[in-house]
């Protein structure tokens, strides 16, 4: 019902494939419906190439974590994160895009990437941090679990649902910063796989 509601109130609705039941809804109340995508790109194959001066950053700075949204997305729990840049200081993070987070030496922006990068991107870190306040059925945390890419995320949306034995997966007690933080030195030490392509 909660879904009804907000299409009912909203200008415009998207939905990443035709023939989705709320896109239907939509259609029926007479919104604006469009299409967008969601998720890898079934056009782009194989490995995906980040920006050159991306890469650069990313090498030079040795292991990181990626974060995939903006530094002022507040349901996105972007302030979440730059706590959590202040409670771990060995910390480092890739931001994509990141805008917001210009004020930390300790993150990369990526900017606007494709989601094949994303993927690239993904597979290149220690890891995804997923600090939201609200995810219904988070497609970046299974697509990182489905590369074999290790997730640290509060307990939201489905994430609150996973069994405990989930291999590369933490989910923190509570959104609190200093919560997140016990999750992700729950992961020890870098991966094995840290920078590697």
């Amino acid at each position: 019902l909660r879904e009804i509601a907000a299409i009912r109130a909203a200008d415009a609705v998207l939905a990443v494939r035709p023939g989705l039941y709320l896109s239907e809804v939509a259609k029926k109340f007479g919104k604006v419906f469009a299409l967008c995508g969601n998720g890898w790109d079934s056009q782009e194959s194989g490995q995906v190439v980040l920006p050159t001066a991306v890469e650069e950053a990313l090498r030079s700075r040795g292991p990181f974590w990626a974060y995939v949204g903006r530094g002022s997305d507040f349901v996105k729990g972007a302030d979440r994160v730059i706590d959590l840049l202040r409670l771990a200081p060995d910390l480092h993070l890739a931001a994509a895009p990141g805008e917001g987070f210009e004020a930390s030496d300790r993150v990369t922006l990526t900017g606007v990437l494709t989601p094949g990068q994303v993927s690239t991107l993904l597979r290149m870190s220690e890891g995804l941090i997923v600090a939201s306040r609200y995810e219904g059925n988070s497609l970046v945390i299974l697509e990182a679990l489905a590369a074999g890419v290790r997730v640290l995320t509060t307990p939201v949306g489905f994430a609150r649902f996973f069994p405990g034995e989930i291999e590369g997966l933490q989910v923190s007690d509570s959104g609190d910063p200093r919560s997140i933080a016990d999750a992700l030195r729950g992961f020890g030490e870098t991966s094995d796989h840290g920078l590697g392509l």
